[in-house]
């Protein structure tokens, strides 16, 4: 809290994995890294946590910033690909990026416009882990920032107006 009191959150000890609160500041989205990793998502308020994805490896969750729904990585259209998943309907989650490179979200900017997400090219590639922009609006992907090092973990200012990343 304000005061540097710690409080457990969840009773239950697990691997509790890239926890991100909404932009309510209600509800966290994590991963649960088990045998297969899933999203969830716990209520602040009910103490609840709730099971938002099932099968294949499913990581690391990024909120809109509508909180309506997130963005995640799954390997469930082979390598770990991008994934929407909305909390307003029951449809499927929609494949945002499909790569033979594993992706991973980091970042939406505060309007929704751009996803900010890492790509790791892989053994036997000259190139690292690269850090690339996906339009939300035209679902096209540009790269933001291509070196023979490695740049990853991208994060939008809260005006939008920057990124930082290691």
């Amino acid at each position: 809290d304000r005061n540097g009191k710690t409080t457990p959150l969840l009773a239950e000890p697990r691997n509790y994995e890239a926890p991100r609160v909404s932009p309510d500041g209600k509800r966290i989205a994590l991963y649960i890294h088990s045998s297969d990793d899933d999203v969830w998502i716990y209520d602040l308020e009910r103490g609840a946590l709730t099971r938002m994805t099932s099968s294949f490896e499913n990581q690391f969750p990024v909120w809109r910033p509508d909180g309506k729904g997130f963005v995640f990585t799954s390997s469930r259209a082979g390598p770990q690909n991008l994934f929407e998943e909305s909390l307003d309907t029951n449809s499927p989650a929609e494949l945002l990026v499909q790569s033979e490179s594993d992706l991973t979200p980091y970042s939406l900017s505060p309007d929704g416009e751009w996803l900010a997400y890492s790509t790791d090219w892989g053994a036997g590639r000259s190139l690292n882990a690269d850090i690339l922009l996906f339009s939300m609006r035209d679902r096209e992907s540009q790269v933001f920032l291509q070196t023979p090092f490695d740049e990853t973990e991208p994060e939008f200012s809260p005006d939008g107006k920057w990124i930082a990343y290691t």
